[in-house]
C-alpha cells in the first residue's frame, strides 16, 4: 500500500489536533458560541427562516439578549451591524441543526445546543476545506516536505489553531478557506483562461468583502497576480476583456444585504459601525506586531519567516512579490488604523488569519531557504515558537491568558506561573474602549480588569 505524502500526513495532524482540542476544551466552554459578534452575523437566518421578523421586533428578540446582542429599542427595528455574509456559509449547517433539534429534543429555536454544535462542524469544515485547496496551490511551488512544514506551522504557529477549534464560527475561518479556493481558482485560470472561473472569482471575492469590507485589499491579490505575472500575457488579455463578469458577479452576494438595509432602515447602503472608524493617521504598526496585548508576531510567530521569504520572492519573482508584499502592507495598516486596533476580545490580531493563505507562498519561501541554511536550527526554532503557540492558546481557552489585557509582565508571569495569582491579576492593563474610540488608543494608563 502507497504511504500518504508528507503534505497529506501534515492536514490529517492538523485534523488530530482539532480533535483532541474538542476532546481536551469542549467540555470547558461556558458561554455558548453563538454570542456576541457572532450572534450579530448569525441573527439573519432564524429571523428570516424561523420567525419572518428580521427587525427582532418580536418576542424572540429575548433570545437576541440572552447572547448577547442588544435588541432595538420600541418602536425600533435591527439592522443588524454585522452583514449576512456569513449567514449564507452558515446556512447549510442551519439547516442541519433544525433536523437534529427535532431528533434530539430540543427547541428548534435557532439557539439552542444543536445549533452550536453545528457552527462548530462549520469551522471545522471550512478550515478543512481551506486547507486541502491551499495544499494544492503551494504543491505546484514547492515540494512535499516544504509544504507539509508550511501547512503545520501556519495552523498551530499561529492563532489559526484557536479560531478553528474555540472561536470557528467568527468570520476568519471561513474567509481563510474562500481565500485559499479563490487562490486556487487565479492559478488555475492562469492555466486555463475561461470565463467561468472569473464568475466564481468574482462571487468569491463579494463574498469576502461583504462579510469583512476591509478585506477589499485582500481581494485585491488574485487580481494582481494575473495582471502583473511573469508569463501571463494570454491570460491577462482574456481576464480584462472579461473583467466586468468579475464586477457583475461580485456584487451578487450583495444585493439581499441591500435589500435588508432598504427594508430596515429606509437607505440602500447603511454604515452599521456608528461612531466606529479609522485613524488614518495614527496607525498602530509597532504595537499591532509586538504588543503582549495583540501582537501578530507574538501569538502567530512563525510570521517571522516572512522575511526571509519576501526576501527570496523579491529576488526570484517580482511581480509576484508585488502582488504580496505591498497589498499586505496596506492591508496591515487598515488592520492598525481601525479605532480598536487590539480588536477586542480575542487571541492575537484576528485579522490576519485572513491573509494566510496568500501569506503561505512567502512563508513556503522562507521556509525552504533556512531548511537549506541550517536545518536544525531552523526546526529548533519553529519548535520553540509552536510550543509557545500551543502554551499560550491553552491558557487563552481556559480563560487564564487574558483576551485583551496582557502585558509583558503578565506574560512572564504565566511563564512563571500559568495560573490566576494577585500578582499576575496587577499586571493586567485594560485598555479604555471610550477613549479608544475617540481617538486616544495609546492605551499608556489602565486599569485592573
Amino acid at each position: 500500500m502507497q504511504r500518504p505524502s508528507p503534505s497529506r500526513l501534515a492536514i490529517w495532524l492538523s485534523l488530530l489536533f482539532i480533535i483532541l482540542g474538542l476532546v481536551r476544551y469542549q467540555p470547558e466552554r461556558t458561554e455558548p458560541l453563538i454570542s456576541w459578534d457572532v450572534t450579530l452575523y448569525y441573527y439573519y437566518l432564524p429571523a428570516y427562516l424561523k420567525y419572518q421578523d428580521p427587525g427582532a421586533t418580536g418576542e424572540w428578540n429575548e433570545l437576541l439578549t440572552e447572547h448577547n446582542v442588544t435588541p432595538p429599542g420600541e418602536g425600533e427595528k435591527l439592522p443588524g451591524k454585522m452583514s449576512l455574509g456569513l449567514s449564507y456559509l452558515y446556512l447549510p449547517f442551519y439547516l442541519m441543526a433544525n433536523v437534529s433539534a427535532g431528533l434530539f429534543g430540543y427547541p428548534a429555536d435557532g439557539f439552542s445546543p444543536p445549533y452550536d454544535l453545528a457552527l462548530i462542524i462549520g469551522g471545522i469544515v471550512a478550515f478543512m476545506i481551506g486547507i486541502g485547496f491551499l495544499r494544492r496551490i503551494l504543491l505546484q511551488i514547492f515540494s512535499e516536505w516544504v509544504v507539509a512544514l508550511t501547512l503545520i506551522l501556519l495552523f498551530i504557529g499561529t492563532n489559526l489553531w484557536v479560531f478553528t477549534l474555540w472561536r470557528g464560527a467568527n468570520p476568519h475561518v471561513w474567509i481563510f478557506s474562500l481565500m485559499a479556493i479563490l487562490l486556487w481558482l487565479t492559478l488555475r485560470f492562469q492555466k486555463t483562461p475561461r470565463s467561468g472561473i472569473i464568475i466564481w472569482m468574482g462571487i468569491i471575492m463579494g463574498e469576502i468583502v461583504l462579510i469583512r469590507p476591509s478585506d477589499l485589499i485582500l481581494v485585491m491579490v488574485p487580481f494582481l497576480i494575473i495582471l502583473f505575472s511573469k508569463n501571463g500575457s494570454a491570460s491577462r488579455s482574456y481576464f480584462l476583456k472579461r473583467i466586468h463578469y468579475l464586477v457583475l458577479f461580485g456584487l451578487l452576494p450583495w444585493i439581499p444585504q441591500i435589500l435588508h438595509w432598504k427594508m430596515m432602515t429606509g437607505d440602500w447602503l447603511f454604515y452599521s459601525y456608528g461612531k466606529e472608524g479609522f485613524f488614518w493617521l495614527d496607525p498602530k504598526f509597532v504595537e499591532g506586531l509586538f504588543s503582549f496585548r495583540k501582537g501578530w508576531w507574538i501569538y502567530s510567530p512563525v510570521m517571522v519567516f516572512l522575511i526571509p521569504g519576501f526576501t527570496v520572492l523579491f529576488k526570484q519573482d517580482k511581480p509576484l512579490f508585488n502582488s504580496l508584499f505591498w497589498p499586505l502592507l496596506i492591508g496591515f495598516y487598515i488592520t492598525v488604523s481601525w479605532w480598536c486596533w487590539w480588536y477586542g476580545g480575542s487571541f492575537g490580531l484576528r485579522p490576519m488569519i485572513d491573509w494566510l493563505p496568500a501569506l503561505a507562498i512567502p512563508l513556503g519561501y522562507g521556509i525552504q531557504a533556512l531548511l537549506k541554511w541550517n536545518r536544525a536550527i531552523f526546526l529548533s526554532i519553529s519548535f520553540l515558537m509552536v510550543a509557545h503557540v500551543l502554551f499560550t492558546s491553552d491558557l487563552y481557552i481556559r480563560g487564564i491568558l487574558h483576551f485583551d489585557s496582557m502585558t509583558f509582565r503578565s506574560m512572564t508571569l504565566l511563564y512563571q506561573n500559568p495560573h490566576w495569582t494577585e500578582e499576575y491579576k496587577q499586571s493586567l492593563c485594560t485598555p479604555n474602549y471610550p477613549k479608544a474610540l475617540n481617538g486616544d488608543r495609546d492605551l499608556d494608563q489602565c486599569e485592573t480588569p
